[in-house]
This record gives C-alpha cells, structure tokens and sequence, in this order.
C-alpha cells in the first residue's frame, strides 16, 4: 500500500473530515485538511505534500483552480480536483491548470483510489521526462560544437547557442525554417553551393561524416569555415524522424570546441531493469533495479541462467529470441519474471545484440506491465533520442562523477582509448592518463573556471600505447549531482604531420645549403682551372725558350768532363755543376709538364716514401737554419698512384716553404741566419674514407685570412727578395692532375697548414 502524503482542501468540515478519513483508510498520510485557497496555498509549501486533493468552490477570495493554479507553480505538486461542479466553464478553467484527475461529486471510493495513484505516478514520469529534456538542453548548450536539429520534413525544430551564433539566426527566426536554408554550405575553394550532408544522411539513412570542411555562409554574410556531420534520427520502429546536423568552426583554432552531447546516468540507476547476458544466457551483470524487482543480491544474480528467471526464455525461448535478434537486430517479448521469493510478476522485455571486440553478448530491458505503460514509453522514447545523439557524436564523449570514476562513454571513446563502457564501473579517469600527476592540476582549473577548451595531453590507451589529444570539459549540474562531460579528440596524425613537415623543410634548408657550396666549389675550380691553362701555356712558352740553350750547355758539360780526367778537384766541381744542372732540367720539364697533362706516368706511389726521401733532400738546409723537421708517418704507408717525381716537386717546394716562413720569424736581422730557438716543421701522413693525406705544419707567421686561396695563383708571392710565385700554382697543377686537392689554413697557435689529399690505389 502507498504511503504518500496528501493535503486535502475543502470548505466543509465533514466532508473535510470524511475525505481525511478515506485516504488514511487507503494508506495514506493526510496532516492537514485546508479550508481556504490562502491557507492551501501556505500548507503546500511547508508540507510538500505528494498531491493535493482540492476542492473548487471555496470560501474567501482564492477559489480552488487560483490555487491549484499557484501550488502549481510554486512548488510543482500535482491537484486532482474533487469537486460538485461539472459545467463546461469551471471543466474548461481547470483545464488551464493541468490538474491530474477530476472527480465529480458523489464518488466512489475505487475510483478516487485509482485517480490518486495514476496522478501520482503520471507526475513522477512527467518530472523524470522534464529531467531528461533539461539534461538534454543542459548537455547540447553546453558543447563547443553547433547543434541543429530537424524534423521529417526538414523544418529545423532546435539549435544550440553555437549554432545560433554561427549562422546568425536566432532559434525564435529559425523554428520552422527549412535547414537547408538556415544552415547554408558551399564549397570551401569555390564557393560553389554543395550537396547538403542532410540530404545525404536522410538517403542513405546512416550517419555522414565531412572528409572535407564546407564553407557555412552565415546569415550576416560571414564566410566561415566548417567540419560537419549529420546523421538521421530513428524513432522506436526505425523510420527516420527527423536529422541531427553537427558542425564546429576551424577558422584559426587548432581544432574545435568539442562537441559535448547528451549522455543518459549510468544505467545502474536506471528505472528499468537492465540485463547483460551472455548468448547462453547466462547473466553477467544486473543493475540495481533488476536486483531488487527479483530481490537477488548482485553475486547471487550474476551466473544465474535467464531461462531460471523469465519464463518467456524458458524451453526453446532462448534460442527462439537469439535467431530473432540475429535477423532484426532487436526482439521483444511478454512474459513473466520469478522473484527470489516464489512470486511471479508480468513483465514485457526487450533485447538487444551487441557486439564488442569480437564478442557477442546480448542487452535485455525489462518493465513491469500495466497501466503506465504510456508514460514509461514517452521515457524510453527520451531516452532513445537523445543516446542517439550521444552515440552519434564524431568525438570521443564520457560522463564522469567529480571524483572520477567513469559512469558512460559513447563507442568512438571505446575505440580511441580501448577502455570498454563494460569497464565503467571499475576504472578511475585517472587511468587515460600518461602522466597521472596532471589530473588533479586539471579537476582544479575545471572546477574553478566550470569548463576546460582544447587542453592539449597525451593519454595512454588500456593497451599502454600512449597519443596525443586534446581535451574539452564542463561540469554540468543534474538533479542535484555534479557531473562531468568531457570528449577526447585523437590528434596524433595531425601532429605527426607537422613533426615531418618540420624535419623536411630543415632538410631542404640543409640541401640548398650543400648546394650552394657546391656551386661557389665548382666555381672557384673552374676559375683555377682557366688560370691555370694561361700559366701553363705561359710556362711551356719560357720552358721552350731555356730549354734550346740547356742542351749547349748540356753537350759541353760533358765535353769539359772528359777533359778534365785525371784532374780530381775539377772534375769533383764539375760533377756538382751537372747535378745542378740536371736539377734545372727536372724544373724546365715540369713547366712543360703544364702544358702536356697524362705525359707522365702513373705508378703505385707509397706516400711515406715521398715524403720521407723529399725530407732528407733539405734536412742539411733546415738543421743549418736551426729548424727541426719532424716526420709523422701513418702506420701503413698510404700507396697512390701517381708519378714518383712530380709528388717528390710537390712535399719538396712544400718543404721549402715551410723552412722560409719559419726562418722569417726568427732569422731577421741575426748574424747567423737562424731561426730562432724551437721553429718546427712537421710532416704527417694518414689515410681516411678511402683517401690518404699529407700535411705539412709550420711555426711561421701564417698567412692572412684573404691569402689563403690567392697563395696558389701564378705568381702571387710576397716574398721582396726571392721568388716568383709558381711554386705553390704548380704544385697545385700536379695534385689536381692526379685527382687530388691541395688547400692551406692556418693553424689555431700560429703558423700555416698545408694538406694535400690523393685517392688511394
């Protein structure tokens, strides 16, 4: 029996006491019997009574329908109206007042208990379907995406702050609009108009995505660009009710306003009773009003069979319903469930397959029968709306308590972080996380600011992979609760994206770097290369010119040798003469050699060898000097191919060099003509990548920066006294003959570096 409270109003004492009498007969409490609008109007707000039964014609100024009227208002309790009047003018004033029940006087005891009942539970379904439509609007303003609505026909019947604010159309100016007309798209490039996605979602009857973002032209003129999305909404039978358009403005954000949308509570708190089973039907888990409709505690429920449960199962019913399910995806049937106890009740119970990570399991909604059928369809129906919604959303959406545990999310958050809604109940938010001390800075800028946009993170997937996201939040206030609505967006590819395009245009800055040094390195090449053919046609000129005279001087040499034998101090002189000449010879041949490339041959050349025989050529001039030449062979001698003699030209006019600069550092203006105290030259040679190298250092005073490529020019010297400046230019003619290179630099404590490098054999 009921144990509600009812206040009854009426201006005669015995029916008054009468009434009284009645309903506590009936079960229920009656504190108070008012006999004045005033006064019902006052015991209404400080009893709160669960209903008012109320009387029309009462004494003073407030009749009954004025204060049906206010304590309707006021406090939102349902009045059933039990009065003697029955003409049309009272009936269509009460009307106004949407009362729960009217009963004429005389009346039957049955049929007040019957109108008192349904009044009651009518107004507990009418207030939880407000709930649900205030959670709905709360959720769909909240979100940072535009929201527009549409029925059948394509008239637009809703659209959230955003929307409104994007195409410039209030909701009052859009409300019966084609959508079409209120959200206008064209292309992005073009502007040309497009196909609208609405039509696309109604045709097809799935929802589409946007591959590429539109252009919204706004009722302003404003030309803003958008991603979008619609899909059709279904009602109970599956025909298309009406379209949902989703669309978020890109201009200048990194991404949009997630879009936030309706979310149901957890159906542990639903006011059906919610079966998930296995397809052999065994029960996995029941929530609380399944549990306590059949008086199961949650471990007794869980493995039990639903054929031991439901008789609609029982036999071949099972089997019967899962071939129904597997043909239209949905199944309903009417039966009876079994409490604990013994008790049967009828119940009408529908299911549903469902599918996840390869798994098939199977959703059973089941509702006592009877007459409130209406009302909880008109729920269910609410219900379903606005889960469409939730579900249909191109964002990952979740509702979480303000402590953090995970009570819903829709299939695309199941997809993105692999968490299953079926995890729910066990999991903390904390566990999306990679980095879990970031939460609680997080839950803080939330609950102090009430919203949180485009919060860029990484988050880590239940398998421990981890992607980068942004976030979006609001807490939102239901019936009392403060909950939490947040969506994830996944973003790794977009920041991949720009990581690579990054890395690539660092890499084409460093290539046209490369190239452009290697232009100015072929354009000094070529410039030393015309230099160089000048000098050497200028070279075998002076070389032919000499050369005619060096052969008289050749013949009497030897003539003036065979004269002179016997003669041991004369022949002794002139046997240093004839070398000197034959040095001169070497020099007039290697002019020529400038004008005649690939006359001389090319033999495996040990390098160490080289040097170590040029060396000993001038280690008497050096040590005369009080210079030290140093040696540093590589381990294995470096074998290039190469001629023998014109590499012995090269280190030996190198060597020259060298002992001159460092003499000039030390040797000016002293007696001996020495240079000073510890002047160096060391020799090295090593091999690398496939090359062998051969560097000649100093301790002289080096050479100016703007020198350094001059010094290998014909006839650059800056010497006063000696020289004409082609040692280096030839030595530079036969390195680059061979394949090589020859550069000087200077060294970091003073003196000049030479280094040749030659390919090896």
């Amino acid at each position: 029996m009921a144990n509600e409270t009812i206040l009854v109003v009426e201006d005669d004492g015995i029916s008054g006491a009468y009434l009284q009498n009645v309903l506590i007969r009936m079960g229920y409490q009656v504190p108070h019997v008012a006999d004045t609008g005033e006064e019902a109007v006052a015991a209404a707000g400080r009893l709160r009574p669960d209903l008012v039964l109320m009387d029309i014609g009462l004494a003073g100024d407030m009749d009954g329908i004025e204060a049906a009227s206010k304590i309707r208002e006021a406090y939102d309790i349902p009045v059933i109206y039990l009065t003697a009047l029955s003409d049309d003018k009272t009936l269509q004033e009460a009307k106004i007042t949407e009362p729960h029940g009217y009963i004429v006087k005389p009346f039957l005891e049955r049929i007040l208990h019957i109108t008192i009942e349904v009044g009651i539970y009518k107004h507990q379904m009418e207030k939880r379907i407000r709930d649900n439509e205030r959670w709905l609007a709360t959720t769909l303003g909240s979100i940072g995406d535009a929201v527009v609505a549409a029925n059948a026909q394509g008239e637009v019947a809703y659209m959230n702050k955003e929307a409104m604010a994007l195409t410039g159309w209030s909701l009052e100016e859009a409300m019966g609009q084609n959508l079409a007309l209120v959200v206008r798209m064209a292309d992005l490039r073009t502007k040309a108009p497009v196909r609208h996605p609405v039509f696309r979602a109604v045709s097809t009857g799935e929802p589409v995505a946007s591959n590429v973002p539109a252009l919204l032209l706004a009722k302003d003129g404003r030309e803003i660009p958008v991603d979008h999305g619609a899909a059709p909404l279904r009602g109970d039978k599956g025909e298309i009710t009406g379209v949902v358009l989703t669309f978020r403005d890109i201009t200048g954000r990194r991404a949009a306003e997630e879009a936030l949308r309706v979310a149901e509570f957890a159906l542990e708190n639903a006011g059906e009773a919610v079966f998930w089973l296995n397809t052999d039907g065994r029960v996995i888990r029941a929530n609380r009003k399944a549990r306590d409709s059949l008086g199961y505690t949650r471990e007794e429920l869980s493995g039990k069979n639903i054929r031991d449960i439901d008789s609609g199962f029982a036999g071949d019913g099972w089997e019967r319903c899962l071939a129904a399910l597997a043909g239209e995806g949905a199944s309903t049937i009417a039966s009876s469930q079994t409490r604990k106890d013994g008790t049967a009740f009828p119940v009408e119970t529908t299911l549903s397959r469902l599918v996840y990570e390869g798994r098939e399991f199977v959703c059973a909604f089941a509702r006592e029968m009877g007459g409130r059928e209406k009302a909880q369809a008109a729920l269910a129906e609410s219900r379903a709306r606005y889960r469409t919604l939730f579900e249909r959303v191109p964002v990952g959406v979740g509702i979480t308590t303000v402590e953090g545990m995970l009570l819903d999310c829709n299939r695309l958050l199941e997809e993105i972080t692999g968490f299953a809604l079926a995890d729910a109940k066990t999991m903390h938010i904390a566990e999306f996380y990679a980095r879990p001390l970031e939460r609680p800075r997080l839950i803080g800028e939330l609950k102090k600011r009430g919203r949180l946009r485009d919060y860029s993170t990484d988050l880590k997937r239940k398998d421990g992979s981890t992607y980068h996201a942004l976030l979006n939040a609001d807490l939102v206030e239901v019936n009392g609760e403060l909950m939490s609505l947040f969506s994830v967006r996944d973003v790794t590819g977009q920041v991949l994206a720009q990581k690579r395009l990054e890395e690539a245009e660092r890499r084409l800055r460093l290539a046209n770097a490369d190239l452009a040094g290697e232009v100015q390195v072929c354009t000094d090449r070529l410039i030393h290369s015309e230099a160089f053919i000048e000098a050497g046609k200028l070279a075998a000129s002076i070389a032919h010119e000499v050369n005619s005279p060096l052969a008289g001087i050749g013949l009497m040499l030897d003539a003036m040798s065979g004269e002179c034998k016997g003669n041991g101090k004369l022949s002794a002189d002139l046997a240093l003469v004839a070398e000197a000449f034959q040095n001169v010879r070497a020099t007039i041949e290697g002019f020529l050699d400038l004008a005649r490339p690939g006359k001389a041959e090319m033999l495996p050349v040990g390098l160490n060898s080289i040097a170590k025989k040029s060396a000993g050529l001038v280690q008497g001039q050096a040590r005369k000097a009080g210079i030290e030449i140093v040696f540093d062979p590589a381990p294995e001698d470096p074998v290039v191919p190469g001629s023998p003699r014109q590499l012995g030209q090269v280190v030996l006019n190198l060597l020259n060099n060298a002992i001159e600069a460092v003499y000039s550092v030390g040797a000016a203006g002293r007696p001996d003509k020495t240079a000073a105290s510890g002047g160096e030259v060391r020799l090295r040679t090593w091999t690398r990548g496939g090359r062998a190298y051969l560097s000649l250092e100093d301790t002289g005073p080096g050479i100016p920066e703007e020198n350094l490529e001059k010094v290998f020019d014909p006839f650059f010297t800056k010497k006063t006294d000696t020289g004409m400046g082609m040692g280096l230019y030839v030595s530079r003619g036969i390195v680059t003959a061979h394949g090589g290179r020859i550069w000087a630099e200077n060294r970091p404590g003073g003196g000049a570096v030479f280094t040749v490098a030659l390919p090896l054999v």
